[in-house]
């Protein structure tokens, strides 16, 4: 299943599709599509401490796949409706809302970078942020859940 993902780089707005097929990553952008190859495990916490091989056409303005810093083992990993689940391995940079807020569907919940991209996640449902389980500069793996909304 591809994600979307869409960040800023040196101001310009990006859009990439993302897909992941074990310890491969096929990241497409303006019809490129880039080959990762994630060494070191067959975790994802273990294949983020290891530098990503590349493969695939370079000469686009793509900006080029680099391993995020190693995670820490992610303590809540079963997500529920309505939880905020990070899309992929990679530190939280801001958090925009806080326990207690209110939220829509879609509004941004915080940004995390990865890839040397800015990811935005967003609220999956409206309702009322019941949880935050991360705090800025922590590092999170793919799936784990960010944040609860009730």
């Amino acid at each position: 299943m591809a994600r979307s993902i869409t960040f800023e780089l040196d101001g310009v707005q990006h859009t990439v599709e993302v897909e992941r097929e074990g310890q491969t990553l096929h990241i497409t952008h303006d019809g490129e599509t880039f080959t990762v190859i994630l060494e070191g495990g067959t975790a994802p916490s273990a294949a983020a401490a290891s530098a990503p091989v590349v493969s695939g056409s370079s000469a686009s303005s793509a900006p080029s796949p680099v391993a995020p810093p190693a995670a820490a083992p992610a303590a809540t990993t079963s997500a529920a409706p309505g939880d905020v689940v990070a899309p992929m391995t990679g530190t939280v940079r801001e958090l925009k809302v806080a326990a207690g807020d209110a939220v829509t569907e879609g509004q941004l919940v915080l940004i995390m970078e990865a890839m040397k991209m800015d990811i935005e996640v967003v609220a999956p449902a409206a309702g009322a942020v019941s949880e935050v389980l991360v705090r800025d500069g922590q590092s999170v793996v793919e799936a784990e859940v960010l944040a609860r909304i009730g």
